[in-house]
């Protein structure tokens, strides 16, 4: 595996869209991302195919009612989560995830696996009390180990297609967690990096809220995938984090594509590329090595696709993948590829 610098300059999906056949799902995702193309997850299909639910397949102690989920402490903690080979997905979890692995993708330079991270899972799963699961600590822990199981397998089912692989954690409640404090950070990034450590390849964390960058910028991931669209100040206050993170081989994927049909519409790969400058430019500003930023950058878009409709999932790669063109390194692109 090529350390995370070969990808620099690529564009790449979130993860999920709003399709409900999944081989429609795959041709959009390999025209516009064939060079890293993500299996897409299609929670419109299915509610067992909502972030959480295909995270849950497995664990034990968990009550399904009426499309809810919760966990029974006690009998999940009377179980030991262990599998070497990892936890599987089922297609009926992710019915996009299996269409990709039986689809001729080509020659991509890598693939794109993603997961809910344990901290989204444990403050969105609920136990028997109906308090979070992150309030307990075993629970936590046993969760993040589940998760471990599921990164393991699935990436290893993704290694199948391409040896090159790029696993992301989707974690939207790190900014819930930064609000509230309902966890220590340290116990937070604890979990992270559990379940990260069942992955070999390049990993990365997507996080769309305003806040929860400090935590991000304190694990080991090499790419953190943040939205710029929406919030423009993100990087604030950061600065000396960021040339950390930039000086040590990371790389931030800009999501800078909105995914709002109306913003969408209004939106051209030019001015997306000028909103980019101008936060590259602020962030140089602050002290920050503008030859890092636009070198070990990627571009992405502001969160999932889901809720656009399919033609908006598809503009929105689109111009992902337009503006890797107009600004990305093509040089470090090759540099991953096959020999």
């Amino acid at each position: 595996m090529s350390g995370p610098d070969g990808i620099c300059g690529m564009s790449m999906a979130v993860g999920s869209m709003p399709h409900r056949d999944p081989a429609d799902a795959c041709r959009v995702v390999l025209k516009h991302t064939p060079a890293l193309p993500a299996w897409p997850q299609l929670p419109n299909r299915s509610t067992r195919e909502l972030m959480h639910l295909q995270a849950a397949e497995g664990l034990p102690g968990v009550l399904l009612r009426g499309g809810r989920i919760s966990v029974d402490a006690a009998d999940a903690l009377s179980h030991k989560v262990e599998n070497s080979s990892g936890c599987p997905m089922s297609p009926e979890s992710a019915s996009g995830l299996h269409a990709f692995l039986s689809t001729d993708i080509g020659n991509p330079i890598a693939v794109k696996g993603q997961l809910i991270g344990p901290v989204s899972f444990c403050l969105a799963v609920k136990d028997q009390d109906s308090e979070p699961l992150l309030f307990n600590e075993r629970l936590s822990l046993m969760v993040a180990e589940h998760l471990r199981l599921k990164a393991l397998w699935q990436e290893n089912a993704l290694a199948k297609l391409c040896p090159r692989t790029v696993f992301f954690l989707d974690e939207p409640g790190l900014g819930i967690l930064e609000r509230s404090h309902v966890a220590p950070d340290d116990f937070a990034i604890q979990l992270i990096e559990h379940t990260l450590s069942g992955v070999n390849g390049i990993k990365g964390i997507h996080c769309c809220s305003s806040d929860g960058l400090e935590l991000l910028l304190r694990t080991s991931v090499e790419i953190i995938g943040v939205d710029v669209y929406n919030h423009v100040n993100l990087f604030a206050g950061y600065s000396q984090e960021v040339e950390s993170f930039l000086a040590r081989g990371g790389i931030l994927a800009w999501g800078v594509v909105p995914t709002k049909e109306s913003a969408l519409a209004a939106e051209t790969v030019d001015n997306l590329a000028n909103r980019l400058d101008q936060a590259v430019r602020r962030l140089a500003d602050w002290g920050v090595s503008e030859e890092r930023l636009r070198k070990q950058w990627m571009f992405t878009t502001s969160c999932g696709l889901a809720s656009l409709r399919p033609e908006g999932a598809e503009q929105a790669l689109k111009l992902a993948a337009e503006l890797s063109r107009k600004l990305g390194t093509g040089q470090s692109v090759r540099a991953l590829a096959p020999s």
